[in-house]
């Protein structure tokens, strides 16, 4: 988001002000190993999300984030960013996929 952009001094928004085109850039976010490994063992037990040696036989070489850490992560980017004046408690995603890794930092 820029300082051109219509929303940078709002502090709520609905979906009706967004526009086809809109682009919004959120705060870096970076997670750790302990964390990824913490998310895992309550969500999503993989060996690849588990452990850090057993992940470096796995075909990702290396601990990664499962993908629905980081869809919540995402989720958390969205909210801290757009501000919806009336959350986002019916937003629909028809499609998720994960095309990249994510790793500790």
């Amino acid at each position: 988001m820029n300082a051109s952009s219509p929303f940078f001094s709002m502090k709520e928004r609905y979906f009706d002000d967004l526009k086809v085109g809109d682009r919004f850039q959120s705060e870096p976010f970076e997670i750790a190993g302990k964390t990824i490994i913490e998310f895992a063992e309550k969500f999503d037990p993989q060996k690849f999300h588990l452990n850090a040696k057993s992940a470096e036989r796995s075909i990702f070489k290396g601990l990664i984030a499962s993908g629905w850490h980081t869809a919540a992560i995402t989720m958390r980017l969205f909210v801290n960013t757009l501000h919806f004046g009336e959350g986002t408690a019916r937003l629909v995603v028809d499609y998720l996929r994960w095309p990249n890794t994510v790793r500790a930092c």
